[in-house]
């Protein structure tokens, strides 16, 4: 945020800020109100490996108290330690503004409650051209739908739908592992918190427990999604 308010201005920062609490508290908001059992689970930490990234986790908490996330906390060794089960981190920042689902469970969720409140949804329904207006128009290769307001939800998948908006993302890709399911002995040795961890690194790796008892954990981040060679190397 640091950046963007030196390029931008506090007020755009500000702004951008509030967007992004907004849509954490739109999702939080969203499981509470409809009852979406989504394996929903408070906390997120970010883990420093050296004391360089540490100071940076110092100064990342610093900017984002400015914005209002009064939610953050840091760690030392120690604490990480008791929270993680490892040795390997020198310190970490946890935010309990953050946390962990099961996506799909989230999805189907929300498309339960889009249709008890009388809306409709159309799968495999790709649309191809969205024709803008007071009126918007969006067009699909057998029909087409007219609206007051058109949202544009496709996340990294809008390809040249929305080129004004696609050409300033970056795709990234990463790859994901699960365990079998793993004993409550184990479960409490490796991650006894049940948040979801990821490093700081460039390249970093991420982890989390599943709510069958599995360990998931990423890594590999390959930015412009490109597919690897050989994924299980």
């Amino acid at each position: 945020m640091d950046v963007i308010e030196s390029r931008y201005g506090e007020k755009q920062a500000k702004a951008l800020c509030d967007m992004i609490f907004e849509g954490g508290d739109i999702i939080r908001g969203l499981i509470d109100k409809h009852n979406i059992d989504c394996d929903f689970k408070q906390g997120g930490m970010f883990t420093a490996l050296n004391n360089k990234q540490m100071k940076g986790l110092e100064e990342h908490k610093k900017h984002w108290e400015r914005y209002g996330n009064d939610k953050l906390s840091l760690l030392d060794a120690s604490e990480v330690e008791a929270t993680v089960g490892t040795t390997a981190y020198k310190g970490a920042l946890l935010d309990m503004n953050g946390g962990h689902i099961h996506p799909l469970k989230l999805a189907l969720g929300e498309a339960a409650a889009i249709t008890a409140l009388g809306g409709q949804i159309f799968e495999q329904s790709g649309v191809t051209r969205v024709e803008k207006g007071v009126n918007p128009v969006a067009h699909t290769e057998k029909g087409s739908v007219k609206a007051k307001y058109i949202v544009l939800a496709g996340n990294a998948y809008l390809g040249g739908l929305a080129p004004n908006i696609s050409n300033k993302a970056i795709p990234c890709g990463t790859q994901v592992v699960a365990t079998e399911p793993l004993s409550e002995a184990m479960l409490k040795e490796i991650l006894p918190s049940d948040y979801c961890v990821e490093d700081c690194n460039y390249l970093l790796d991420y982890f989390r427990l599943s709510a069958d008892k599995r360990l998931l954990f990423g890594g590999g981040v390959v930015y412009g999604a490109r597919d690897p060679e050989n994924i299980e190397a």
